[in-house]
Order: structure tokens, then C-alpha cells, then sequence
């Protein structure tokens, strides 16, 4: 019966989730996943207890007389052993699924971030185009500051752009390329505008058009090139000063040490400071602080969905040492009889260590390999509408979850397995 219930809500499930993930349907995938996970542990009641008997195959040549006996033993009551490493395969899946979950949405923010911000830092004049503009002294100020290693002045001036009147215009330096993010963000070459998909779509330019600008002090016929990462049109500095002579700073772009470590917070921080006294009139904006954001918000995110599932698998664990503890009363006398055949204390000790640790080292793998299909489904399934999704499997941290919940199933056995080995041969054997 459960077999043929969880096949009936994991497969449909299953589809449904995948088609989900693949159209970026939200809803959809949380409707699915639920019974697809229902349905996958109904399927455990079965697949674990055989995953575990093939591991323990393994375990039997490797590991001795103890591995053998563990591996028989871990066997010997199927349900027992699928009920208790269920509850820890869920505890797992659930921390693998958030894992993997964060993890994606870090690397698909930071695609994003790359495609809508040509700089980490960027300090704006609050007027934007309506005064004064930054002051000049700003850049060697910002250039100075400890975790930045390079800036640059930005100009910029309201021209006519084609059918567009006031249209903001940037014009980029030529030692910006120090400083973006990435070649497509630097100066245009000389003739040309540069505009992002996004502007061109809405004005309904195409890559070659040519379009007339009309700036303050001069006019140029400009070719048009879709593509880079800035919302406004850029051309090179000295294509705007033809249009409009000594425009004002309009923003410094800066480059930091380290964007993505823990240390750009810090650069942040000194340079708001810096800017703060320099132009108060400005504020700082730029991909690092939008990360910085984020990561904030998924660490406490993951920190406290972490702790709660936590109890769920030291739960779990209690379970592991409480099974282990039933065993050791039912194979009493068998026990004892090892004992009597010249069996060691450690041995018996071991046999138990490393049936615990085959049980929920089998649950562990299997519950991060759910966890990890599960993750990358639900951030397809959440995000794929919004943005291109980066799917990413943050190993090192997969591992350490599968490592942790082995190694302690295997310290749950330390009790029982104690008091296993403590008992006297010949009391055991006389029941």
C-alpha cells in the first residue's frame, strides 16, 4: 500500500515540480513539491532499508566481523530500520534543501547584479543632472579610501537623444576600464552610444541605427550599440564634451579589494563616511551594497531555518540511539554468546558504531541528494520568471551536512553500545 500510494504522489509530483522549475511557476511548485516529498517518503519505507543492505555489502568486506555484523543486523528488522532513518533523512533533506536553495539565489543575485551595475560602488549626486553636480575633489577622496583600488569621474549632461528630448547622457573616461566590472560596462568608442537592451526595446532602437544628439554646445550624429550594463546612454568623455563643454561629475564609479568577501562591507561602510564629508548632497549605490543586503537577509534566513530543522535531526539522532538501544535488549543473549566465543568488548562496541553509522550515513546521503534536487527545483521554480537562474551546489557545505549527521548517529550508539559491551557474558546468555 504505501509503495503503490508513494508512487501515485511522487511521480505526478514529480513532473509537476520539474514543469514548475522549467516555466518559473511559484505556486505551482509549492503545490508540487509537497506531495512529491510525501510520496518520496513513503518510497523510503522501502528504498532505505534495500540502500542499506547494499551499503552494508560494502561495510561487510571492509569492516571485519563487526562490519559484517552490522550490516546484518542493520537489516534484520527492515521496518525498524526505515522508520529510523526516515526521520533523519527528512531532517536532512529539508537542510540540504535550503542549502542548495540560498546558495542559488546568492549566484543568480550576483549574475544579475554583474548585468545591472557597471561598477561595485557608485556615489550619486543627489540632483542627478539639476545642479552642480560632485564635487571635483571627490575622486582623489574616494580613491584614497582603505579597500578601494580604483576610481573614476563620471560626467554627465542632458541632451537630445534622437526623438527623446532631456535625455540623460553619461560620458565614461577613458581609465574607467579599471574600474567596471566587466569590458561591456567601459567607454564607448568615439562616435558611438551606448544604450542597454532594455532602453532600446522601449525606444525602439537597434544595434547600427544612428541617432542625432544635441547637446548644450554642439551636435553629433552618434551609432547606436545595444548592450552593456548601464540604464542611461554612455558615450566616451570626450563625445560628451563636444555635446556639453565642462559638464558637471554626475557619479565616481569605484572598484573594490574584495566585492564579494566579508571585507566590502567594510570598504562600504569608510567609504560612506568619505563621502559623507566630501558630498553631502550624494549617496552610494552600487552592486556590493545590494549584495551585502542580501546576504544578510539569506544568512539569518538559513541561520535560523538551520536551528529549527537542527532539532528536528537531533530528534532524529535521539531516535537512532533509542533503536540501538531496543536492539541491544532483543540481541541480549545473542551478544552474550559473542562474548563467551571470545568476542572483545570493543568489538561489540564497534559492531554498533558502525551499524549506526551505516544507518544514518545511508539516510544522510540519500536526504542530501533529495535536498539538492529539491533546492535547485524550488529556486528554478521561484525565480526562473524573474531572472535566468544560476543553479549552484555549494558541496563543501553538502558534505559537512552529510559528515555532521553521520558522525553523530554514530556518537548516539556510544551509550548503547557501552552498555552493550559492559554486560557480563554469562548474564547475558542466562537472559
Amino acid at each position: 500500500v504505501r509503495l503503490v500510494a508513494g508512487l501515485l504522489l511522487a511521480v505526478p509530483g514529480a513532473a509537476a515540480l520539474t514543469w514548475a522549475s522549467l516555466r518559473g511557476e511559484l505556486l505551482l511548485g509549492l503545490a508540487a513539491g509537497v506531495p512529491t516529498f510525501l510520496g518520496v517518503v513513503l518510497l523510503c519505507q522501502r528504498g532505505v532499508p534495500a540502500a542499506v543492505g547494499l551499503v552494508g555489502r560494502l561495510l561487510a568486506r571492509v569492516g571485519g566481523v563487526p562490519g559484517r555484523l552490522a550490516a546484518r543486523n542493520s537489516v534484520r528488522v527492515p521496518r525498524r530500520t526505515a522508520a529510523t532513518a526516515t526521520a533523519l533523512l527528512v531532517g536532512v533533506t529539508l537542510v540540504s534543501t535550503f542549502v542548495v536553495g540560498a546558495a542559488s539565489v546568492r549566484a543568480t543575485t550576483t549574475t544579475e547584479l554583474e548585468a545591472q551595475y557597471p561598477a561595485d560602488v557608485q556615489v550619486v549626486d543627489a540632483g542627478y543632472f539639476d545642479g552642480p553636480g560632485l564635487p571635483e575633489d571627490l575622486l582623489p577622496a574616494v580613491a584614497g579610501t582603505p579597500g578601494v583600488t580604483g576610481a573614476a569621474a563620471v560626467r554627465g549632461a542632458l541632451v537630445d537623444l534622437g526623438d527623446v528630448t532631456e535625455q540623460p547622457l553619461l560620458g565614461l573616461p577613458a581609465d574607467v576600464d579599471g574600474v567596471v566590472r566587466s569590458s561591456t560596462a567601459g567607454a564607448p568608442a568615439a562616435g558611438e552610444v551606448r544604450v542597454g537592451p532594455g532602453y532600446a526595446e522601449v525606444n525602439g532602437l537597434a544595434d547600427g541605427d544612428v541617432l542625432t544628439a544635441t547637446g548644450p554646445t554642439g551636435t553629433a550624429d552618434l551609432v547606436v550599440r545595444v548592450g552593456g550594463r548601464n540604464d542611461l546612454p554612455v558615450v566616451a568623455e570626450a563625445e560628451l564634451e563636444r555635446l556639453a563643454a565642462a559638464a558637471p561629475v554626475a557619479e565616481v564609479w569605484a572598484a573594490v579589494a574584495d566585492p564579494e568577501g566579508r571585507g566590502a562591507g567594510e570598504t562600504v561602510d569608510a567609504l560612506t563616511t568619505t563621502v559623507s564629508a566630501a558630498a553631502p548632497d550624494s549617496y552610494v549605490a552600487g552592486a556590493v551594497l545590494v549584495r551585502q543586503g542580501l546576504d544578510q537577509v539569506l544568512d539569518v534566513l538559513l541561520l535560523v531555518v538551520t536551528a529549527l530543522l537542527g532539532v528536528a535531526v537531533v530528534i532524529a539522532l535521539v531516535g537512532v540511539g533509542n533503536t540501538l538501544a531496543l536492539s541491544v535488549v532483543e540481541r541480549r543473549q545473542e551478544l552474550g554468546l559473542l562474548r563467551a566465543l571470545g568476542q572483545p568488548a570493543r568489538d561489540v562496541r564497534r559492531t554498533l558504531l558502525w551499524e549506526a553509522g551505516l544507518v544514518a550515513g545511508v539516510a544522510s546521503v540519500l536526504g542530501v541528494g533529495l535536498g539538492v534536487a529539491f533546492g535547485l527545483a524550488g529556486t528554478s521554480a521561484a525565480l526562473a520568471s524573474a531572472a535566468p537562474v544560476v543553479l549552484d551546489v555549494p558541496w563543501l557545505q553538502v558534505a559537512a551536512v552529510v559528515a555532521v549527521a553521520t558522525l553523530a548517529g554514530m556518537v548516539a550508539s556510544l551509550l548503547p553500545a557501552r552498555r552493550a559491551a559492559a554486560v557480563p557474558p554469562v548474564a547475558a546468555m542466562a537472559g
